[in-house]
């Protein structure tokens, strides 16, 4: 008898039919794609179907896109929750509190099915919120807005606005690739993201061509002062 599933990423490989291999191949043609190179291999996707290693913000945005996943919905749920086959049925245990009762948001309820979700439930609720950032809990109970978005979703949005910005470059949109560019320093100067800055560096060169472009000495000036 086959070993059970145990982890989303293979179960999505097995909805696809896929074997670890192949999915090794079909990171590697996206990256290729993005003029990139994957570094994934088999060993590498059953670490991560075992849990023993998280793939990084790059190696997510190269899945999802191998799986037609938009980047909006990875940033939404996080890893693994936003692979798909994540609309089967889920626990509402103290692992999957907050994606759950993100996901019922979304629905229509009446008042029975509200009533499904337990005291215990909203408790953990309540647990995982407090877990999540301090100073923004903090802000949430003085009445400030607080934005529950965590920094290593705020960083892989960061490194796929740069993967845009090559894009635009490649076919001479620099109004947008610049646009996006500052918008990826932006945020990795916020967050204090070193990697989202040094991709944002690394395209400084096919942006200096453009200097004529409104913006474009501005923000080679700043890199250069950074």
């Amino acid at each position: 008898m086959d070993d059970p599933i145990r982890h989303p990423l293979a179960y999505a490989r097995e909805l696809r039919g896929w074997s670890q291999s192949d999915l090794a191949a079909r990171l590697d043609r996206v990256a290729r794609r993005r003029g990139l190179r994957s570094g994934t291999d088999k060993t590498a996707i059953s670490r991560w179907e075992n849990g023993r290693k998280k793939p990084g913000p790059d190696s997510q945005i190269l899945i999802a896109e191998a799986f037609g996943v938009p980047v909006t919905e990875m940033e939404l749920y996080g890893w693994p929750d936003w692979l798909p086959g994540r609309d089967l049925p889920m626990p509402l245990g103290t692992a999957h509190t907050v994606h759950v009762l993100r996901d019922a948001q979304k629905a229509a309820m009446d008042r029975r099915s509200f009533m499904t979700y337990s005291a215990a439930a909203l408790a953990g609720l309540a647990a995982q919120w407090a877990t999540i950032e301090t100073d923004r809990l903090t802000a949430a109970l003085s009445g400030r807005t607080a934005v529950l978005l965590p920094k290593a979703r705020d960083k892989t949005r960061g490194i796929f606005l740069t993967y845009q910005a090559k894009g635009f470059l490649r076919s001479n949109d620099i109004e947008q690739a610049l646009a996006v560019t500052t918008e990826s320093l932006d945020l990795a100067t916020r967050i204090g993201a070193e990697r989202c800055v040094t991709l944002v560096r690394e395209l400084a060169p096919a942006f200096k061509p453009y200097r004529q472009v409104e913006g474009v000495a501005d923000f080679i000036d700043r890199l250069r002062s950074r």
